[in-house]
């Protein structure tokens, strides 16, 4: 998700700064303002930049916090079973000794 969201975000913002329009004040009934774009490939996005950039940012934050909570889960679980296995080793050592008290 993460990558996808960088992705989007790129393409849209791309495909905003792709857009430019010249205006003239010209007499007559020649058209003002002429649209122009530098890339072909990226015009027919134009009109979805706002909306892919909005959905990279999301996916790029949903991505960095499902990322965060997978991370946070992953140690807690390797913490938890590396305390139990110290506790196992301790208690296994605590009997030894007292075994060896005994005899």
């Amino acid at each position: 998700l993460l990558v996808l969201g960088i992705f989007g975000t790129i393409l849209g913002f791309a495909s905003f700064a792709n857009y430019s329009e010249q205006c003239f004040v010209t007499p007559g009934g020649f058209p003002p303002c002429l649209s122009k774009y530098q890339v072909a490939l990226l015009t027919p996005l134009y009109p979805l930049s706002a909306g892919l950039v909005l959905l990279g940012l999301i996916l790029g934050v949903l991505g960095t916090g499902l990322t965060y909570v997978g991370y946070s889960k992953a140690t807690s679980k390797s913490l938890t079973s590396q305390q139990a296995n110290q506790r196992t080793s301790f208690s296994q050592r605590g009997s030894v000794s007292k075994a060896r008290t005994l005899v």
